[in-house]
């Protein structure tokens, strides 16, 4: 079980890409009464963020660029506070993509990965929600089960 009394990344800053922000403000929720979530699929910046990232890493395509944060700054570390299972989640993959157990040490190098995979993987995120004849909710369902088979 997750400890939920644990955040190594609260001092961290959080990155997209600069110019995806109105992109990825229509694919985010944020309790907006006048989004449904069949519109509006993700609840959070830091959702969008996390899956960004995760299929930057699914796809192969996950590298260390340095340009993630580069982007603007959506958010510190401190919004992962009630994720513990997402903390320990990207403890596990930057291990896995770095092949380094002593990664996990380096809070600031995990967020900087997490950063660049984001910024990689938002644009198909972006197409994912936003292509196809149907509601952005509908189009990423569709997609990560495919993904999954």
């Amino acid at each position: 079980m997750a400890r939920t009394d644990r955040n190594p990344f609260q001092s961290e800053d959080l990155y997209l890409p600069k110019g995806i922000r109105k992109d990825v403000d229509s694919v985010v929720n944020r309790k907006r009464k006048d989004f449904p979530v069949e519109s509006s699929p993700l609840y959070r910046t830091v959702d969008f963020w996390f899956l960004a990232a995760c299929l930057a890493v699914q796809s192969g395509k996950a590298k260390q660029t340095g340009n993630g944060s580069k982007g603007f700054k959506f958010n510190d570390g401190t919004v992962l506070r009630d994720s513990a299972t997402r903390i320990e989640l990207m403890e596990l993959v930057a291990i896995g993509e770095t092949g380094d157990p002593k990664i996990v040490t380096n809070p600031t190098q995990i967020v900087n990965l997490f950063n660049d995979w984001a910024a990689i993987g938002s644009a198909d995120l972006l197409d994912i929600t936003n292509s196809g004849e149907d509601l952005p909710l509908r189009n990423l369902v569709t997609s990560l089960l495919e993904r999954t088979k």
